[in-house]
């Protein structure tokens, strides 16, 4: 059986959710996958690029839409902010890999980018039309 992208964000999630984020290693993701470290590196480029697949794969479970539910950013922030909560505060560490993810692709934390928007309507709300 050949080793997967999926398989490797998965067992990444797992460890994380074990052991947190100073056991997440390239080279124990190798081992708990039974590969040579070398093998990790068709799916991912590097340890960074690992932990915005993760972050990613934490936040799957925030609904796309939470967040603009209406003409109300500060309750659609609200909301936005008690699900990505919801997801994160189970899993060691969580924050600290979605930062990271954050902090190496902006774009690929589909919840921070509508959190920044929302926070942004607040600072300088949209004229009406």
């Amino acid at each position: 059986m050949s080793l997967t992208r999926g398989q490797v964000i998965d067992t990444a999630v797992s460890i994380l959710t074990r052991f947190g984020l100073a056991d997440l290693s390239m080279r124990r993701l190798a081992r708990e996958l039974d590969v040579q470290p070398g093998a990790l590196y068709w799916h991912v480029e590097n340890k960074q690029a690992l932990l915005v697949e993760v972050a990613a794969r934490l936040l799957d479970t925030v609904p796309a839409g939470v967040g603009r539910d209406g003409d109300e950013p500060a309750a659609d922030l609200k909301r936005l902010v008690v699900a990505v909560r919801r997801a994160l505060v189970p899993i060691p560490d969580a924050a600290d890999v979605v930062a990271v993810a954050w902090a190496v692709d902006p774009g690929s934390v589909p919840a921070l980018v509508a959190m920044r928007a929302l926070v942004d309507d607040l600072v300088e709300p949209k004229a009406q039309a």
